[in-house]
């Protein structure tokens, strides 16, 4: 079974991008649940944040971070994500599920709630943001190797860079090298390294308040 949910707010709002992974795996499962912030300002941080910190600390004993994920990665990451490789079926059917629930509450109350951006510089920066975390899925996804395992590489292919993102370009937006420039090689391609810096977060690196700690 494979997973991919993820919801793009319209960049009039600054919302987070909520997205939802789940993949059985031979022997367990891989999950990564997240409400990431393109633009995060102080007033979602003391609203909303809070309250995913919150569940996040309820569940992380059942959850416990899933092992090493690079430091490019993180950035696309928020302070509560749950990431997480359970063996335990039973787990994925409560604890996983229910923290599901409550993170994707979180997120359509602040839906609900959400005023519509009128800078146009702001909506600008967001615009920004979110291409910047679409090129980033599109070309480093952290779930490509699994997902082409699985099926192929000819679908992953298909699947993550037609289906679920696209790095558009054109009309003003970047492209992935133009975000990215470390990943460039001599000869100007995109380089299949999963990480340039070389680093790997292999516990949480944010402390329970999400703040960083590396």
């Amino acid at each position: 079974m494979v997973l991919n949910y993820i919801v793009f707010p319209r960049v009039e709002y600054n919302l987070p991008i909520f997205s939802a992974d789940i993949v059985t795996l031979p022997r367990g499962y891989l999950a990564i649940i997240d409400a990431y912030h393109v633009v995060e300002t102080e007033e979602y941080s003391n609203k909303y944040m809070r309250r995913y910190l919150d569940v996040l600390a309820k569940f992380e004993k059942e959850l416990p971070w899933g092992g090493a994920l690079t430091a490019e990665t993180t950035n696309f990451l928020s302070p509560a994500v749950i990431w997480t490789r359970p063996e335990d079926e039973e787990v994925m059917k409560t604890a996983l599920f229910s923290a599901f629930k409550e993170y994707f509450d979180i997120f359509m109350d602040a839906v609900e709630h959400a005023q519509r951006v009128t800078d146009p510089d702001e909506v600008s920066r967001l615009q920004d943001g979110q291409n910047k975390y679409v090129c980033w899925r599109d070309v480093k996804d952290p779930g490509r190797p699994v997902i082409s395992k699985l099926f192929g590489s000819a679908f992953c292919e298909e699947y993550i860079s037609n289906f679920l993102f696209r790095c558009e370009e054109g009309q003003g937006r970047k492209t992935f090298l133009e975000y990215f420039p470390q990943y460039a090689t001599a000869s100007g391609e995109v380089a299949s390294r999963r990480s340039m810096i070389g680093k790997a977060y292999p516990t949480r690196p944010w402390d329970r308040h999400g703040r960083w700690i590396g």
